[in-house]
């Protein structure tokens, strides 16, 4: 995230946006709880290829 010169917050708050309008899915990290894995949605596909065509 240095690189992307953004902190955590603002990672957790644009993940938390992006969930809400469905364009994306936390899930639980299957060996450490302590993290999440953040995947697209169908719907979050769909505007990924829309953007990139």
């Amino acid at each position: 995230m240095s690189s992307m010169m953004i902190t955590s917050g603002t990672m957790t708050n644009r993940i938390e946006q992006l969930s809400k309008t469905g364009l994306v899915l936390r899930c639980k990290h299957p060996e450490d709880a302590r993290r999440v894995v953040v995947e697209l949605t169908g719907k979050g596909l769909n505007l990924m290829d829309a953007a990139l065509a």
